[in-house]
């Protein structure tokens, strides 16, 4: 089974820069990252925000209940509009559950190929954090 399509001899029209415009708009991505750790890291949620708050601009923490795993960040000077709104950037930090562990995904563990003792630190890894950006694609900054 392949995962790729042959090129086409034939080349595709150019894009407009409006056309492009109109595609940035219509389109916010999300770019998420899960680190692994040997022990389950422990996170201030004060200081993480304050760092957000000198290096992002005007940014609000969702309110969380004491034993939440989930960290949410709305940046208030960094939005994306929308035909039906505006929407500021979001950050999110969270802990899967705890009973799931970790992993391995041997399709990921695949692609290191410069690092060979990845099979070795992936397994050897008890706990994980994601680390959410979306509605980001079309902010400058």
């Amino acid at each position: 089974m392949a995962f790729w399509r042959k090129k086409s001899k034939e080349t595709p029209p150019p894009v407009t820069e409006q056309e492009f415009a109109e595609m940035q708009k219509s389109f916010a991505r999300a770019y998420a990252v899960e680190l692994l750790f040997a022990e389950r890291p422990e996170l201030d949620s004060d200081a993480i925000f304050a760092s957000m708050q000198k290096y992002c601009g005007n940014v609000k923490m969702a309110e969380q209940k004491d034993d939440s795993k989930v960290l949410l960040f709305f940046h208030l000077d960094h939005t994306v509009t929308y035909s039906d709104g505006e929407v500021p950037a979001q950050s999110v930090i969270a802990f899967p559950n705890e009973d799931d562990g970790t992993q391995e995904d041997s399709l990921a563990l695949q692609q290191s190929w410069r690092w060979p003792e990845a099979r070795e630190a992936v397994s050897n890894s008890t706990a994980s954090l994601c680390q959410l950006e979306c509605c980001r694609s079309t902010t400058r900054d």
